[in-house]
């Protein structure tokens, strides 16, 4: 089995945000932030992982989410904008 080695393959800024833009995160139900319905809500363990998060859920809805620090898990979540 051969690995291939991106770094040896890019060539051009172009090539690297092409990677860059592939990022897959991974979200976990937290165990005690819950909604206003008792669903758990979705921890982020950084701003930035919630912040795109939260772009990729507004993409065609009319609800803009904003991430927040949470002060009882330390873990960001989401919330709509208008909250």
């Amino acid at each position: 089995m051969k690995i291939h080695n991106f770094r040896n393959t890019l060539h051009s800024q172009e090539d690297i945000m092409k990677l860059r833009t592939t990022n897959i995160y991974f979200t976990h139900k937290s165990s005690s932030c819950f909604s206003k319905v008792g669903a758990p809500l979705s921890e982020y363990g950084s701003f930035r992982e919630a912040q795109e998060s939260s772009q990729y859920l507004s993409v065609g809805s009319n609800i803009k989410m904003v991430p927040y620090l949470c002060s009882a898990c330390n873990k960001y979540h989401l919330k709509p904008e208008e909250y």
